[in-house]
């Protein structure tokens, strides 16, 4: 796959948001403008395919089909990165993709 994921997610952790649904928090000291250098990081790394983006002055969301599964990547300003799932079988996806991104190399 070719993607080495930066000490910054070295540690990827699962929360639960508001609508019950778990997602991966990735990097909470990330910015809007470093958005656009690292969420196609994730996207590669997890080789998912991007679709539509959705860009706010506080809220990025970008969606992503990982194993025909429906995300976001996401970024706010109160939480970082993360990537948040679109539909219930994407919040039970969440530890494997947890996984999938711990056994990456890591500069």
């Amino acid at each position: 796959m070719g993607v080495t994921v930066t000490k910054r997610f070295l540690e990827p952790y699962l929360d639960t948001m508001a609508n019950g649904q778990m997602c991966l928090r990735l990097a909470a000291e990330t910015t809007w403008a470093e958005f656009d250098q690292v969420a196609p990081l994730v996207i590669r790394a997890l080789n998912a395919t991007l679709g539509e983006k959705l860009d706010g002055v506080d809220v990025r969301l970008w969606e992503a089909d990982i194993d025909d599964t429906p995300f976001y990547v996401a970024w706010d300003h109160w939480m970082g990165l993360s990537l948040e799932p679109r539909d219930t079988q994407a919040s039970e996806a969440m530890p494997a993709l947890k996984k999938r991104l711990q056994a990456l190399p890591i500069s």
